[in-house]
């Protein structure tokens, strides 16, 4: 057992380190900054959830690519971040690999930042804040020390603890975080886990997260039944796709869009349940996560493919109410006719009883007389 989560834990580490690499072949490798400074929106958390740090670093001269005359679209970081339990004076150090870049924040090149989820520590088995108390960070990269930030971790919610006892394997978070599936044994194992947490703590951070990596598993799954897009769909409109893939896809990426918006996952959460929920010809869903990626994410490639399919998505979406109510129309002047219908069908029948009534009546007087 111990091995073998050694050799997944190894695993992440290499994904993560080969995500680095392939990312360090479209970014720049700046000199090194002249400041470094840390902040975040939200100081006060709870255990058991994550704190979104951004970091920010300057540069003395403005990183330029020379090819085209702009800022570089993204700038390799080089930092690991101190957390220090200022109530026990512990003092632990954390390596920042995801994102590995940062992005330019204006025009002059100099400023370079990213938003960071400062939750589990890689390869660990437990939050970086799992006790509540107060807390400092700073962040170090090169020889620069960014400012100190001063944060209040107050004691875990219910749900929010029942998910961390849930999720104590480290291979259930590598799962979580990185997506690194690991050994093919035991797999089933920790995406049901996953799938507790989401069911069994609603309202927390971390099932948010959980719900949208079950999601994405399943489309994964649904996908390598299925083949291409656009097939899948004409064969579902057919009535010749019915997998439970599908279904619990949709279910989980809707709850796990819900995760916070800087959470690197959550693109590829939107985007996905808006392929599924095309499918499913479900257009309302569908162009609800289309319009939360241009909103949200304009300039990603996400957005940018969202946006070539929002005309699409309104034309169909508005085009199903109409042909609804067309059908309640129909069904309407058919109901008012049923009536008026019924009531000429009444008045033939007693017409037709008290003609009856009549010719019997004067039979009945002829007979009379006869005898």
């Amino acid at each position: 057992m111990v091995a073998r989560v050694r050799r997944d834990l190894s695993a992440g580490i290499s994904v993560c380190t080969f995500v680095f690499l392939v990312t360090a072949e479209n970014a720049v490798l700046g000199a090194v900054p002249s400041e470094i400074e840390i902040s975040a929106e939200e100081t006060s958390i709870r255990v058991g959830e994550p704190l979104i740090l951004k970091m920010r670093y300057t540069w003395p001269e403005p990183i330029v690519d020379d090819a085209r005359g702009e800022c570089s679209k993204e700038v390799l970081h080089h930092a690991k971040l101190w957390v220090l339990n200022t109530e026990k004076g512990l003092k632990s150090r954390y390596p920042i690999v995801s994102p590995s870049t940062l992005k330019p924040e204006d025009k002059g090149c100099r400023n370079y930042s990213e938003d960071f989820v400062i939750f589990f520590a890689l390869g660990g088995a437990q939050p970086v804040f799992r006790e509540a108390g107060a807390y400092r960070l700073q962040a170090e990269g090169w020889t620069i020390k960014s400012n100190w930030l001063n944060v209040e971790v107050g004691a875990g919610s219910e749900a929010g603890m029942n998910a961390l006892s849930l999720l104590s394997d480290p291979n259930d978070l590598l799962l979580l975080v990185y997506g690194v599936r690991g050994a093919e044994e035991g797999f089933a194992q920790r995406l049901s886990r996953l799938r507790l947490v989401a069911d069994e703590c609603q309202g927390v951070v971390l099932a948010d997260w959980c719900a949208a990596r079950a999601g994405l598993e399943y489309f994964e799954q649904f996908r390598s039944r299925h083949g291409r897009y656009k097939e899948v769909k004409a064969l579902y409109k057919e009535g010749a796709i019915r997998d439970e893939a599908l279904d619990l896809a949709c279910k989980y990426l809707s709850r796990g869009a819900a995760v916070p918006v800087e959470l690197g996952v959550r693109p590829d959460v939107l985007f996905k349940h808006f392929m599924l929920e095309d499918i499913r010809e479900n257009y309302d869903a569908a162009l609800e996560a289309v319009n939360e990626l241009i909103n949200t994410y304009p300039d990603s490639e996400y957005g940018k493919q969202a946006l070539a399919a929002k005309d699409r998505l309104e034309r169909l979406s508005n085009a199903k109410p109409q042909q609804s109510k067309r059908s309640r129309e129909v069904s309407g002047s058919n109901a008012g006719q049923e009536p008026r219908l019924s009531r000429a069908v009444l008045l033939v029948v007693v017409g037709a009883i008290g003609i009856g009534v009549v010719v019997l009546g004067v039979v009945f007087l002829l007979k009379k007389k006869l005898i």
